[in-house]
């Protein structure tokens, strides 16, 4: 019989989530593209990498995240699993360059971070959330 030690469950979950994470860099986001010049500006679907966003800490270990910009300012922030779902929306009424948000009870794993800019730029990174 296999016995399953606390410290065994916790050593394979970090490799589990590891592995799901080197394998998502190495795919990339498929419904990500990058804007180029002549195209039409569609905030929905377009990446912006002329903004600057800082995501801190990640790996986030904690209950807040900080997302901040140095040179744009944020309106709306959407945070999805790596299923799509998302798990958080929050629209800032006056925009701010950093926003604090509280990530109680959200499950560890990898999820990606959408920001949009007062300016409709669509920026996205991807967060690890590793409470344990």
């Amino acid at each position: 019989m296999c016995l399953l030690t606390l410290q065994n469950y916790n050593a394979m979950k970090q490799i589990l989530l590891l592995i799901i994470f080197t394998l998502t860099t190495l795919a990339g986001f498929s419904q990500l593209r990058e804007t180029r010049p002549g195209q039409q500006n569609n905030a929905s679907r377009e990446i912006h990498q002329s903004v600057d966003l800082k995501v801190y800490p990640n790996p986030c270990t904690g209950q807040k995240l900080t997302i901040e910009t140095g040179n744009e300012e944020l309106t709306e922030i959407r945070i999805s699993n790596i299923t799509g779902k998302v798990i958080l929306l929050k629209r800032v009424i006056v925009p701010l360059n950093k926003i604090e948000i509280s990530l109680d009870n959200t499950p560890n794993g990898i999820y990606l971070i959408q920001a949009k800019t007062s300016s409709n730029k669509l920026v996205a990174k991807k967060l690890i959330v590793s409470a344990n």
